[in-house]
């Protein structure tokens, strides 16, 4: 099968994804930027298996598939028994990202400054997204950036990602205030260029009301049969 390219993280959401073995494996949801490698790393696929929640696919190993597809370096059995998350969140809690690096193997407490960032051996160059350009994430801003050339500027970018994932903020919490985003967060909803819309059917039902009026459809201006509470009489009264 010739495999037609995207360009861009926009065209992949709404696509279908296919596990190592060409098995289709449900449509990409969502996309996870990690901070400490500045570029996307991961893929949320619907399965149908676990209602509204994703299971997660790590980006690394993947390739272009079908007509704008992504086929992913994982057997289906894999991905179906991977964490599934119900992200309503733009981030998600180090105890998911946890969960995921322990089910995959990875080292989540590696060092931030390996070149594989705890991905282990299996992190490699070879995947779909290498030409893709990136919007960085700006931790102290808490704003994404514009769009930069695919490979060149990620290592300043993961320097700077590594810097702020290893310093430790103290947080002071009491029942009276509110708990600001967690800065040990690692992974959050990747920022396309652009807005998707969907647009779903909504069944048009139409419906009628009428009332009878001593014993006539006003309606249909036609007699009816009287019949219960459904009637609603009319009184005349003659002086004399």
């Amino acid at each position: 099968m010739t495999a037609m390219q995207n360009t861009s993280y926009d065209a992949w959401v709404g696509r279908d994804a296919y596990d190592m073995d060409g098995d289709k494996i449900g449509s990409i949801s969502d996309i996870f930027y990690d901070d400490v490698t500045g570029r996307p790393e991961w893929v949320g696929i619907k399965t149908g298996f676990f209602g509204s929640k994703s299971a997660f696919v790590p980006i690394h190993g993947s390739s272009h598939y079908g007509e704008g597809d992504l086929q992913v370096n994982f057997s289906k059995e894999m991905i179906k028994g991977a964490p599934h998350v119900d992200v309503t969140n733009d981030a998600m809690t180090p105890a998911e990202e946890q969960e995921l690096w322990a089910y995959y193997g990875y080292d989540y407490n590696a060092d931030p400054k390996l070149k594989t960032a705890g991905y282990g051996s299996s992190y490699q160059r070879n995947r779909a997204d290498k030409e893709f350009q990136v919007r960085p994430y700006d931790r102290t801003t808490q704003a994404w950036g514009p769009p930069a050339a695919a490979d060149a500027p990620r290592t300043e970018q993961r320097a700077e990602a590594t810097e702020e994932v290893t310093e430790e903020v103290p947080v002071k919490t009491t029942a009276s205030v509110e708990v600001p985003v967690d800065t040990t967060v690692r992974l959050r909803r990747y920022q396309t260029q652009e807005q998707k819309t969907r647009t779903v059917e909504v069944p048009y039902t139409e419906t009628t009301e009428h009332t009878e009026v001593a014993g006539v459809d006003a309606r249909a201006g036609s007699p009816t049969t009287a019949s219960g509470s459904a009637q609603v009489g009319t009184t005349q009264t003659r002086e004399r």
